[in-house]
Parts: structure tokens; C-alpha cells; sequence
């Protein structure tokens, strides 16, 4: 049986508005997409909390007018999405009631979940084809200019400092997977997307790529390669997949694909042979998996587990900071140093169950926009499904569930999730939901 989409919440209703409202609906969708890539533009930079934050704050207003002027005439959450955001958010408020720190987690409410929340919602809410156009490019631009201004200071100085503007190794690592998926949309063939113009320039494609493939390689970070290898995969193997390709864009597809992978792999290869001649302290990979000190630490975190396994310790990453490093003897390990281990750690079985769930229903969209008969729904599924395995695959050794690379995640999410539905409410005839 095919799979696809179900009807949103509620099917829109004819709502015109004088000249009045209409130009008032379009000064807030052009407020909300410039605040937006604001936004997303800032996110990755060290010490941009203010600026984004202010961002995200004109972007919300922009929103919140935007859903009173043009309510009915914008899909809801479907019902999987609303229910599983609801129940994370349930858990993760409720274990203040029960947190060993109830200070803490009451700190790390408002920016690890209100809001990722509401970054949630305003991309949802103003995902139009105008504002996705602004919001991926701005993100492929920003990921360029990261990547030029570590190459460039490592040119000028021979030394990368990753946390003097790039939030440090492992956040900016993150960040490259997230946005990894864009950038493969771009270059591979298939249907224009917002952001993908009819005929995309190669030179700039190359560069982009060059940018993003030499600051992954600055890093000195092993995890980043084999990140960007699954989110190829994933990526390719359902767009080699999608109807609408042609035979001869099939062609170059797989081209594309094995020559990107050999690369990645090569180039995984060259930067291991790089930290191992620039510091040849440096364990192995077999003597790193051997006496990786994740390996005790998720067995310390573990029984840390057993002692509260349903409803957790209290919300917020670092809950167990002092006893985690006290115990191992190391500063760096403060939390569970792996995205699963911690949920269990902070909210237990139970927010284990709400985060799976929250997986499940952004993963059954992006499935359900494969199966569709649309070339632009099926890319958008795809870009999802690369960038959720990415970003999950990326934080088996750590967890970037938070700050600003948790706030891209429900970003990218509320975008892609928005313009889904927007393109499958039109091509579904209108009338009633779906119960």
C-alpha cells in the first residue's frame, strides 16, 4: 500500500482580506523571514545568544500575527506531530517535580525546551516558499562562512581556535551534518526546490563543498566524517529511488554519490593520517575504542540510570554534572556524552519513550512526503530523513541536543515539516480532516 500523507488537522477555508489586512499579512511574512535568517544566520557563531534570541523574538511577533491575519488558511500540526511535541514537552516540564536539582532544571527549562519550541512553531507557521527560499540559502551561506573563516585563519596563523567563533569542535561538527542535507539537494539533480535554482552553478557548489569539507577537516574530529558518509547514504538511496528522476539524472546521481563517498572516505582517511603525524600522542582508532573513557563513563551512567529508570533525575543535560565528575576524575564528562543515554539520565524510561516518539512522528512525515506523488514533497522527505539520521548518528558520541544546534534541529524540523504539509494541502481536495 502506498504511504502517504494524511490530512492535516484542519483543511483551510476560503478568508479574503481587504488590501488593508493583505498588506499587513505580507509586511509580517517578509518580517518573519528576514528575522528568521537572522536567526539561523547567528546561531552557530560563538556568544550570539542576545542577537538570536532577539531574532527569534521579532520573528515570533511576525508569527503570531501572521497566524491571527491568515488563520484557516495554513495547515495545522497533523495530530502525530502535535501529541508527540505535547507529550516531550509533558515529561520534560514535569521532572521539576521530582529533579534532584530542581533549581537546574528549572534554569534549563526555558532554553532547552521553550525555546526550541517556539523556533518550532514560527518556521512552521511562516514556511512559505518565499521564506524557505531566504531560510536554506542563509544556512548554506552561514555554513560557508564558517568554513571560510577557519580556513582563513589556519592560512593566516597556521592554528585553528574553534571555540574563538565557531561554539567549538563538536558544536560546529554538528552543525556541518545538519546542513549537510541542503547541500546535497543543491548539487544532486532533481526538482527545483525553494533554494535550488533550475540550473545550479557548479563553481559554487564546489566551493560550498570545499568550505564545508575543509572545516570538517580542521576539526580533527573523527565522528563528522562518518556522519556526512550516513547522511549521503540515507540521502541517496531514497532519491535514486524517486520516480520523477530521468534516466540519464539517475546516471549522474549514482556518479555523484560514489564520487562523493570514495571522497569522504578518502578524505576520513587523510585526516586521521593528519592528527596522527601532527600529534602522534593521538590513540588509534582500535586503542580509542579500547580505552575510550566514554566506555566507563557509560557504564557509571548507566547505573546512575538504575537508580532512577522511569522518570529520571531532572531535566537538563548536566543534572548529574558534580557526581558524574567527581567519580571519573575528568572535567569532560559532565553528562552521558550520548543523546539516548541522557534523556534516559535526565527523564528516564518514560522521557525516553516521549523522545523516541518525537522521532517516530517527525520521521512518519518525512516518509509520508516520499510516498506522495509530488517531486518537491518527495526532496522535502528526503532532506528530512538524511538530516534526522545525521544529526542522531553525529550524537551516539555526544550529545548536541542542545543550545544551538537543538535549536536548529526543531528549526529545520518546523521548516521542512510546515512546507510539507503546505505542499500536500495542495494537492488534497479540500474538505473535512481526517479523525
Amino acid at each position: 500500500m502506498e504511504n502517504r500523507p494524511t490530512a492535516p488537522l484542519c483543511a483551510p477555508t476560503q478568508n479574503p482580506h481587504s488590501g488593508n489586512g493583505a498588506g499587513t499579512a505580507a509586511t509580517a511574512r517578509r518580517v518573519l523571514g528576514w528575522s528568521g535568517a537572522g536567526f539561523l544566520f547567528a546561531m552557530p557563531f560563538t556568544s550570539s545568544v542576545a542577537v538570536r534570541n532577539v531574532a527569534l523574538g521579532i520573528a515570533l511577533i511576525a508569527a503570531l500575527a501572521l497566524a491571527l491575519r491568515e488563520r484557516g488558511e495554513w495547515p495545522l500540526l497533523p495530530r502525530s506531530v502535535l501529541a508527540a511535541v505535547a507529550f516531550w514537552t509533558i515529561v520534560c516540564t514535569a521532572s521539576w517535580l521530582w529533579s534532584i536539582d530542581p533549581a537546574y532544571t528549572a534554569a534549563e527549562l526555558r532554553p532547552e525546551l521553550l525555546i526550541p519550541l517556539i523556533a518550532f512553531g514560527v518556521f512552521f507557521v511562516g514556511s512559505r516558499h518565499d521564506a524557505m527560499h531566504i531560510w536554506c540559502t542563509v544556512l548554506l551561506v552561514g555554513t560557508a562562512v564558517l568554513g571560510a573563516l577557519a580556513l582563513g585563519e589556519f592560512a593566516l596563523t597556521g592554528a585553528w581556535e574553534p571555540t574563538r567563533l565557531h561554539a567549538g569542535v563538536g558544536a560546529y561538527t554538528t552543525w556541518l551534518v545538519m546542513v549537510f542535507p541542503l547541500l546535497l539537494a543543491l548539487a544532486f539533480p532533481g526538482p527545483v526546490l525553494p533554494f535550488k535554482p533550475k540550473a545550479a552553478p557548479w563553481p559554487v557548489l564546489a566551493l560550498l563543498l570545499l568550505l564545508v569539507v575543509g572545516g570538517a577537516f580542521l576539526t580533527r574530529n573523527r565522528m563528522v566524517w562518518l556522519a556526512l558518509v550516513v547522511v549521503l547514504v540515507v540521502f541517496s538511496a531514497f532519491y535514486v529511488r524517486s520516480p520523477w528522476l530521468k534516466p540519464g539524472d539517475r546516471r549522474r546521481l549514482l556518479v555523484a554519490f560514489a564520487a562523493l563517498l570514495v571522497g569522504l572516505i578518502a578524505i576520513f582517511a587523510l585526516a586521521a593520517a593528519y592528527v596522527a603525524y601532527v600529534t602522534p600522542e593521538t590513540p588509534t582508532i582500535q586503542s580509542t575504542l579500547q580505552k575510550d573513557t566514554r566506555l566507563e563513563l557509560w557504564r557509571f551512567a548507566l547505573d546512575r540510570v538504575a537508580e532512577a529508570p522511569i522518570a529520571g533525575h531532572g531535566f537538563g543535560r548536566g543534572i548529574l554534572r558534580g557526581t558524574l565528575q567527581s567519580t571519573l576524575n575528568n572535567r569532560l564528562l559532565w553528562h552521558g556524552h550520548n543523546v539516548f543515554l541522557n534523556v534516559l539520565l535526565q527523564t528516564g524510561v518514560l522521557g525516553l519513550a516521549a523522545f523516541l516518539v518525537l522521532l517516530a512522528a517527525f520521521a512518519s512525515r518525512f516518509v509520508a512526503y516520499v510516498g506522495a506523488r509530488s517531486a518537491e514533497l518527495n526532496a522535502i522527505g528526503i532532506i528530512g530523513l538524511a538530516f534526522l539520521a545525521g544529526f542522531l548518528f553525529k550524537n551516539l558520541t555526544d550529545d548536541f541536543f542542545v543550545r544551538h544546534t537543538g535549536l536548529l534541529f526543531w528549526s529545520m524540523n518546523g521548516m521542512l515539516i510546515g512546507y510539507g504539509e503546505r505542499l500536500f494541502l495542495r494537492m488534497s481536495p479540500v474538505g473535512p480532516a481526517q479523525r
